[in-house]
């Protein structure tokens, strides 16, 4: 295998149009540089009402035990938190979900080291989150059709490479999505996410507008 193999689902968006990547804001960034054998949570934080579910990321509404309890850890002031204490390839109890949705929406892109899960049970969490989007161009995971399979290699160059928001083509994009990284090289083949959120308050502060 060459570069990488992920697997991703991408939960549909509430409100239209979003867009939360954005270029050459290197300080917003947050990258898990060595990502072999574990999974990526990536859900972007999203506003509005509708199919995905929607919270203020402060209103933490949950009460945690010991046995319960996720550990959180920031990787960055703007964006990003290694989270550790769950075990994805059985359901997640509502008070560890509830803890993991907050940390999505408070840090936008969380990590979770060491989880070898299977497509079903990433479509099944996901499914949590809210509405799947069925991707109509990727290959799909065999019989799970949430699930997309990004596999690139010498001879299937990545086409993605470069900032982007995901399926933007469509009227209502994915609010995020959930990577599982199933085979990586010894070196090489990094993931970055930004903010776009910090970076359009950055603007505003700058100049009143971006």
């Amino acid at each position: 295998m060459g570069w990488s193999t992920l697997v991703a689902a991408e939960l549909i968006a509430a409100t239209r149009g979003l867009g939360f990547m954005v270029q050459s804001a290197g300080e917003f960034l947050a990258t898990d540089v060595v990502l072999a054998g574990i999974a990526v949570i990536a859900i972007i934080a999203f506003t509005g009402t509708g199919s995905a579910r929607a919270a203020a990321p402060d209103a933490l509404a949950w009460r945690s035990t010991m046995s319960e309890r996720l550990s959180i850890t920031p990787l960055g002031p703007y964006i990003g938190a290694q989270v550790s204490g769950a075990d994805l390839t059985r359901p997640l109890s509502d008070n560890q979900f509830e803890q993991l949705y907050h940390a999505v929406l408070r840090h936008q892109v969380v990590f979770l080291r060491e989880q070898n899960i299977t497509p079903a049970q990433q479509r099944d969490l996901a499914l949590r989150f809210g509405d799947l989007h069925i991707h109509p161009v990727y290959p799909h995971a065999p019989g799970v059709e949430e699930i997309i399979v990004l596999d690139t290699h010498n001879d299937n160059p990545p086409d993605n490479d470069n900032w982007h928001t995901d399926v933007t083509f469509i009227d209502t994009p994915p609010a995020g999505a959930i990577l599982a990284a199933k085979e990586l090289p010894t070196t090489g083949g990094d993931t970055l996410w930004t903010s776009g959120i910090a970076a359009g308050k950055r603007c505003q502060n700058l100049s009143g507008s971006c």
